[in-house]
């Protein structure tokens, strides 16, 4: 994964999830080796806003480069924490169905939960546009809410070699990391067809953030900026 120091988000309970082994999320790490050795020369302040990308369109391919790498930072470091917020919510949620005596659908706390659950998915969706990283949120945003959203054609120089960072998805719709609403009163059954989603919805994250840094190292090979 791209590594960045984050900001810890307030909503749910402080958890340390497991460590990830899998063959998919080694091969996003490996993938990212490349993106952090350009992260390495972006200014952490740069950022492209919407009315800059005519101003980005013109720029030399070391310059995009630059800004490119601030704009990927910022998308990942989103998704690191939405996957945290996964996380914790799917431990909020495991702990709830399996606490003895169980909870009924019309308790105090399992009403607490859903709203919790509520509140969760807005935060999701809020990650997904972050308000001073226009070029953040068309990678991650869902194009048929937000326009602008979408795969990125990058001019890379004046003799027509363009390549592509494509939008990456991860909002809770269905098209995204598909997290479903829940029920006001939900049942035990509801919930951990939720949890499953959850875990879907990490594996569906963590294949985006791995595509992300593969768009971006692809174009960093091509211009070979830092051989």
């Amino acid at each position: 994964m791209i590594t960045s120091k984050l900001t810890e988000q307030p909503l749910l309970a402080e958890i340390n999830p497991a460590a990830k082994n899998s063959a998919e999320s080694q091969h996003t790490e490996t993938a990212a080796k490349k993106v952090n050795k350009a992260l390495e020369h972006a200014a952490d302040s740069v950022v492209i806003h919407k009315q800059h990308i005519e101003l980005f369109n013109s720029q030399p391919a070391y310059s995009k480069i630059n800004l490119m790498a601030s704009t990927v930072r910022g998308a990942d470091e989103s998704m690191q924490k939405i996957d945290d917020q996964i996380e914790k919510m799917k431990k909020r949620l495991l702990e709830h169905v399996k606490h003895y005596p169980p909870f009924g659908k019309d308790s105090r706390e399992r009403v607490k939960l859903m709203k919790l659950f509520s509140a969760f998915r807005k935060q999701i969706d809020q990650l997904t546009i972050p308000a001073d990283n226009f070029g953040a949120m068309k990678i991650m945003a869902d194009p048929s809410i937000h326009g602008d959203a979408g795969d990125w054609d990058i001019d890379l120089d004046a003799n027509g070699n363009h390549m592509t960072i494509h939008n990456q998805p991860v909002h809770t719709g269905p098209d995204g990391l598909n997290i479903p609403k829940l029920p006001d009163e939900s049942t035990d059954e509801e919930i951990y067809a939720a949890i499953d989603h959850l875990e879907s919805a990490h594996a569906i994250l963590n294949q985006r953030r791995g595509q992300l840094a593969a768009d971006f190292e692809q174009i960093l090979d091509h211009t070979r900026l830092w051989e």
